[in-house]
């Protein structure tokens, strides 16, 4: 059986909020980018240094989201560590985005002006937030005048056309693709492929019985260590990963200007000091297989990252990868092979008759136990139980993209009939739990409509008038639910 392609949908960046945030930034309103790609402005960033203003300036909003978030397509109620994008050495002032929590959906970004410890770093990653260093992207893939596996334009390269042998060194995009086709058998000839000095205690190292070897792409890992380095015009050392099987020991990556990169073993506590390879830099990011395989258009791709990937790519506007299809029909294992599905915005059993159904729901309250159809269609009904893989999926999918307040992709799936009554997060909110971050009052309207009821309480006994009022939702969207409330 084949495998489904991957659902890919960017519920956090529609393409109206790109367009938006790249207006006001082209603008010189960097205030508005934030706040049209939903990323909150603290009070501390008033505080920021000049050198801090300028990074300001050329941050791109919508670009951070587009990262931030990658493939994961839930959400945690619990914020990260604050992700540090600058630091001023001057003052010891750190940009950082920071995560505020939100109980009914995913937390709020904040960038602000904090000194407490981090553990993202994207200080040395500016192409995932500063315009001026987002063609870097392409070198930080393996690449040089092109990306690995692609030309120039996007295509991708045909599988007869990578190298069969070891390419000229200047040529780092076939070096890259080299190495990914050497380290399917030896990873470390695949090391020395993308111009790795491996030292004799590495192999040494990793000769132990069931020490695992760590699959990083050193094609990926060099230009990140160039970059962590101050740009790789002197010679430094960087940590790259610990030795599992030895915790004590860690793999250090050596670099000089006109030599090779060195990979030797270190002790763990001599190299404390050294800078580390941050490990979103080990391996290729979240996009890069799926847009690979075909299952992600380059349309998908946030416009500067297109751009720095395929410089010669024609111009087209930024698309979201399309959302999970609505099925006609679902298979249901019943007294035989029966379906339901979504008619008229609700779920139905399209093999029984109503007569049917009837006779279930008699033999149900004198005592028998609901199954197959029945059982789905209560399931549904009541958000508790069992339902089939691809009602889960579209209901998975219709509450994320409200959570993250795609009034669009709503609007598609109640339009394509499927019956919002049943959708609830993992703490049982309905739709318009999360109604101040749809912010759409006429989708809101809709779902009352529909049936969805503003008073239904989640697992912590809050109706979605209490959450929106406890969110400060603006007075349009709280009028909207008051009245579906009356």
């Amino acid at each position: 059986m084949a495998r489904s392609a991957p659902v890919l949908r960017r519920y956090d960046l529609p393409a109206a909020a790109v367009r938006a945030a790249t207006q006001r930034r082209l603008a010189g309103d960097w205030r508005g980018a934030c706040a049209a790609a939903g990323i909150e402005v603290d009070a501390t960033v008033t505080a920021a240094e000049p050198g801090m203003l300028d990074d300001l300036r050329h941050l791109v909003p919508d670009l951070i989201r587009w990262h931030l978030l990658g493939a994961d397509l839930t959400f945690n109620h619990g914020a990260r560590p604050p992700l540090l994008l600058a630091r001023d050495p001057a003052t010891g002032q750190d940009l950082v985005i920071l995560d505020r929590f939100d109980r009914h959906g995913p937390p709020r970004l904040v960038l602000a002006v904090d000194r407490r410890p981090v553990i993202g770093r994207w200080d040395t990653s500016r192409h995932l937030w500063d315009v001026r260093h987002a063609d870097r992207l392409r070198q930080r893939l393996g690449g040089g005048d092109r990306v690995p596996h692609f030309h120039r334009d996007g295509r991708p390269v045909d599988r007869a056309d990578l190298p069969r042998a070891a390419p000229p060194p200047d040529d780092r995009a076939a070096c890259a693709e080299w190495e990914d086709h050497l380290r399917l058998g030896d990873l470390f000839e695949g090391w020395r492929a993308a111009g790795i000095e491996v030292a004799p205690e590495v192999d040494a190292a990793y000769a132990v019985r069931g020490a695992p070897r760590p699959y990083l792409r050193m094609s990926v890992v060099v230009p990140a260590a160039r970059d962590l380095l101050g740009g790789g015009t002197e010679p430094g050392t960087v940590v790259v990963t610990r030795l599992w099987h030895a915790p004590e020991l860690v793999l250090t990556l050596t670099l000089a200007p006109d030599a090779k990169p060195v990979l030797r073993v270190a002790e763990r506590r001599q190299a404390e000091r050294l800078p580390v390879v941050p490990a979103s830099a080990h391996g290729l990011p979240w996009f890069f297989e799926p847009l690979r395989a075909g299952h992600l258009p380059a349309t998908a791709l946030h416009p500067l990252v297109r751009a720095a990937m395929f410089p010669d790519g024609p111009d087209e506007p930024y698309a979201p990868a399309p959302g999970v299809p609505v099925p006609d029909r679902v298979h249901v294992q019943c007294v035989a092979r029966h379906y339901v599905g979504w008619r008229a915005g609700q779920l139905q059993a399209l093999s029984h008759t109503p007569d049917d159904l009837h006779r279930e729901r008699t033999l149900l309250a004198l005592g028998g136990r609901a199954t197959g159809c029945l059982a789905v269609l209560d399931a549904w009904a009541a958000r508790t139980g069992t339902l089939p893989r691809q009602l889960r999926a579209v209901a998975h999918h219709m509450f994320l993209a409200a959570a993250h307040g795609d009034a669009a992709e709503v609007h598609r799936l109640l339009d394509a009939g499927v019956d919002p009554r049943g959708v609830r997060g993992v703490q049982r909110q309905s739709l318009l739990h999360v109604a101040h971050r749809i912010g759409d009052v006429a989708l809101i309207r809709r779902l009352r409509a529909a049936g969805v009821d503003p008073l239904a309480a989640d697992s912590h006994g809050w109706s979605a008038v209490r959450a929106a009022e406890a969110a400060g939702a603006p007075a349009p969207v709280l009028d909207a639910l008051r009245l579906a409330a009356t």
